[in-house]
């Protein structure tokens, strides 16, 4: 359980530090459920121009799929962490996140926002 409260509370202070260099508006989530716990993440985005990340490197669309079938073969375990910003079309998302299962990569999250009160 210390374990468990010691890795949410490390992802809670430095998941939005690492997110911030991308500005992307991200969707609002009304529920908060805390990240999965996994040690090996990356951290795909797509920006509302369609422009794909791994973690902070800028890719094309082959780039990012050549390195997620790369991910995919080197670390299946690894948790995705996908952020699209909100006012891109669905399709690139679902293409995103078929590239990712074509990889055999079951572990992902979808970034959202918590609803502000």
């Amino acid at each position: 359980m210390d374990l468990t409260f010691i890795l949410l509370i490390t992802f809670i202070i430095t998941f939005p530090l690492i997110e911030q260099s991308i500005p992307i508006d991200l969707p609002v989530n009304d529920g908060d459920s805390p990240p999965p716990e996994q040690e090996m993440t990356r951290i795909i985005s797509v920006d509302k121009e369609s422009k794909f990340y791994i973690n902070e490197l800028e890719l094309t669309r082959a780039e990012l799929e050549n390195e997620i079938k790369m991910l995919g073969a080197t670390e299946p375990d690894v948790t995705i962490y996908l952020r699209a910003d909100e006012a891109l079309r669905y399709g690139v998302v679902m293409d995103v996140m078929g590239l990712i299962r074509d990889a055999q990569i079951k572990r992902i999250a979808l970034v959202t926002q918590a609803e502000t009160q």
